[in-house]
């Protein structure tokens, strides 16, 4: 971190930025590891943050807008985190509907440790196929490779996007999103040869509830594969996984 402020940074920018965007466009632009801050979640865990330097924030905030008009009509049209235009109440009514059509039983489904286990090559893949820039996958790279700074120690990252930044939302929902838009289309349409609208989803980024209409406890369990099998290509064996304290099964009932 280089412990500046936004003042500080505004007058560091006066003097520094033809050098900073000569850096950029050659593609030689360096980001700072981000700070690692801990901060308390409510079952007594803590969750990790990964704060960027403010002039790496004013950057990242100039990819975002180039990226994100590119990359989100690829995410699929029921996925609602993270999303502009887009908001948790929309998840919420779009539960509603599928209880109200039927689907009564609710499978809800959290994918552990979701933005430490992204894998960088295969974002990055996703990435190349719908931005023909080579500059702009490289500062993305840059990014994802910048590191993490705990207590004056900077500890190389493989794996993962850290949340803090403001690319951070975007980025793990390129690979889900453009996977789940797929998976989605199968498996709410034609799920396994079953009637067509037999179990619907939505969600977002690491939560997915899915609302079916299941006979019996392997049918439930039939439901949770399919939504696994979607989100296995975005990691490496075994990383993929439930978190266990999360997920559940329940009817819906008083949904009017």
């Amino acid at each position: 971190m280089d412990g500046l402020d936004i003042e500080q940074t505004a007058q560091l920018l006066r003097t520094s930025w033809r050098q900073t965007r000569q850096a950029l466009l050659a593609g030689a632009y360096r980001p700072q590891p981000v700070r690692r801050v801990m901060i308390p979640k409510p079952d007594g865990s803590q969750r990790e943050l990964g704060i960027p330097t403010v002039l790496d924030r004013l950057i990242q905030q100039a990819l975002l807008q180039v990226l994100q008009p590119l990359i989100d009509p690829t995410f699929s049209e029921h996925s609602h985190g993270f999303r502009p235009g887009r908001r948790a109440h929309e998840a919420v009514e779009a539960a509603r509907a599928y209880v109200q059509s039927g689907k009564r039983v609710v499978v809800d489904v959290d994918l552990a440790k979701f933005f430490d286990r992204v894998n960088h090559d295969i974002l990055i893949d996703r990435l190349r196929k719908r931005i023909d820039d080579a500059g702009v996958i490289r500062l993305v790279r840059a990014y994802l490779n910048a590191g993490v700074r705990d207590g004056g120690v900077v500890v190389d990252r493989h794996l993962g996007t850290p949340q803090g930044g403001l690319l951070s939302p975007l980025l793990p929902e390129t690979p889900m999103g453009s996977r789940a838009r797929a998976s989605g289309q199968k498996s709410v349409q034609r799920p396994h040869r079953d009637p067509p609208g037999k179990s619907a989803w939505c969600g977002g980024a690491d939560t997915e509830p899915i609302s079916c209409r299941a006979r019996s406890a392997s049918e439930l369990v039939q439901c949770v594969q399919r939504l696994l099998r979607g989100a296995q290509p975005l990691r490496l064996g075994s990383l993929c996984a439930c978190n266990c304290s999360k997920r559940g099964v329940a009817r819906a009932v008083g949904v009017a």
